[in-house]
C-alpha cells in the first residue's frame, strides 16, 4: 500500500515539475486539443523564476505550431510563462495573440522591447510598451526601460505595468484617470512624480516601495488614492495636492510618510484636510494659491 501511495505521490510532483505539454524550438506550450490551439506557458516546477526554461535573448513566439502532425493555433501566453527569465532582451508577439495573462512578463529584468505584429486585433506596442489596440490602455512597460512617452489616447495604466521597472522618469499624459494596482511598484530609480489633472483615482499600493520617492505632485480632479498607494515611500517631504476636496485615503496609503511632511493645498482646503480622515494626523500643511 505504501508503494502504491508513494507511486501515486510521485507522478503527482512529476506532472507538477513538467508543467508544459511540449516544447517546441525553445518555447513551451500547453495544448487544447478540442480547439486545436496553443498556451505559451513555462517549465518552472512553481512558477517562481528561480529555474525559468528561457535562456534565448530573443523570443518569437510563432502564430502556429505543429506536434504530432496536427497544428495548433498560439493564441494566449499563459500565468507567469516568462516569470523571472532574466535572458532574453526582446520578445515578438503575433497576430494570433488574444490574451495576455498579467503575470506572463512580470520580473523579465532585461527586457527592453515588445513587438506586435501590426495585424494582431488586440494588442499593439509603441516605442517598445504593450498596450491595447486602440492604445486606451497601458499594459506593460518593459524592465529595462528607463523613459517613456506614453500617448494621449491612454485612460488606464494597467495593474503592474511597471512592476519593478528601471523607469527613472515618466510624463503621464493628461488623459489618464485610473492607476491600476501596483502600477509602478518597487520602481526604484523615480524620485518625483505628477499626477495630472485627470487622474481621479490611483490604486492599491500604485506607488509601494518606491525608496527614492520625494516629490509627489497630485491634480485636481482626484478622488482616492487606494490602501498603500504611497507605502514604504518613507523619503517623501513634499506633497502637493490641487484637490479642494481631499481625496480618500486609508490607514496605510502613506503608512511611511512623516506626519510633519509638507503637505501642499490650497489655502481654502486647508480646513477640510485638518479635519478629514487620515488627513488630519499631517501637522505641516503649506498654503498654495
Amino acid at each position: 500500500m505504501r508503494k502504491i501511495l508513494l507511486t501515486i505521490i510521485l507522478s503527482l510532483f512529476i506532472s507538477t515539475i513538467f508543467a508544459y505539454d511540449v516544447q517546441i524550438d525553445g518555447i513551451f506550450y500547453n495544448l487544447n486539443n478540442s480547439n486545436k490551439t496553443a498556451t505559451v506557458t513555462n517549465d518552472d516546477i512553481f512558477y517562481d523564476g528561480s529555474d525559468a526554461g528561457y535562456k534565448q535573448l530573443e523570443i518569437n513566439i510563432p502564430e502556429k505550431i505543429t506536434y504530432q502532425n496536427i497544428e495548433y493555433i498560439v493564441n494566449s501566453i499563459g500565468e507567469r510563462a516568462f516569470l523571472g527569465c532574466d535572458a532574453f532582451t526582446s520578445i515578438t508577439i503575433p497576430c494570433t495573440i488574444s490574451k495576455i495573462e498579467i503575470s506572463a512578463l512580470r520580473n523579465c529584468y532585461h527586457l527592453e522591447k515588445i513587438i506586435v505584429d501590426p495585424n494582431n486585433k488586440y494588442y499593439t506596442s509603441v516605442d517598445g510598451a504593450l498596450y491595447n489596440k486602440n492604445i486606451t490602455s497601458l499594459i506593460k512597460s518593459p524592465m529595462r526601460k528607463r523613459t517613456i512617452s506614453i500617448p494621449n489616447t491612454v485612460t488606464v495604466i494597467e495593474k503592474e505595468a511597471f512592476h519593478h521597472s528601471s523607469i527613472t522618469s515618466i510624463s503621464i499624459p493628461n488623459s489618464v484617470k485610473h492607476i491600476g494596482y501596483k502600477a509602478f511598484v518597487g520602481c526604484w530609480g523615480l524620485s518625483s512624480i505628477t499626477i495630472p489633472n485627470s487622474v481621479e483615482y490611483i490604486g492599491d499600493e500604485a506607488f509601494d516601495d518606491c525608496q527614492k520617492l520625494r516629490i509627489i505632485k497630485i491634480g485636481n480632479s482626484i478622488k482616492e488614492l487606494g490602501d498603500k498607494a504611497f507605502g514604504k515611500c518613507e523619503n517623501i517631504i513634499s506633497i502637493t495636492i490641487l484637490s479642494e476636496i481631499p481625496p480618500i485615503i486609508y490607514q496605510a496609503t502613506l503608512n511611511s510618510v512623516m506626519k510633519n511632511t509638507e503637505i501642499k493645498v490650497h489655502k481654502n482646503a486647508i480646513k477640510y484636510y485638518k479635519s478629514a480622515k487620515y488627513w488630519s494626523e499631517f501637522t505641516n500643511f503649506v498654503i498654495i494659491e
